[in-house]
């Protein structure tokens, strides 16, 4: 098992073709961890970037450290909670 950073995530989002072919050379899934994923959340510039990471996340699996993966409603609930669009 691999744990992947947020620059990992995010070069993904973006369609870093050595980044995929290097986590597929070693056969991996994606795993992340929350504040991870939260910090992916945060980079959003807008709702519509926002509903593309959210569709990444649902790609990748979650490394349960302490609770479970939030839902996209929740993601939305910590977004709205820290800024305002």
């Amino acid at each position: 098992m691999v744990i992947f950073d947020t620059n990992i995530l995010i070069e993904l989002y973006r369609g870093n073709q050595a980044v995929k072919e290097e986590i597929e050379r070693i056969q991996s899934n994606v795993f992340y961890i929350s504040s991870t994923a939260a910090e992916f959340i945060v980079g959003a510039k807008d709702k519509a970037e926002l509903k593309r990471i959210e569709k990444q996340l649902d790609y990748t699996l979650i490394v349960k450290l302490i609770d479970s993966k939030p839902t996209n409603n929740q993601r939305r609930k910590f977004i709205k909670s820290k800024f305002i669009y």
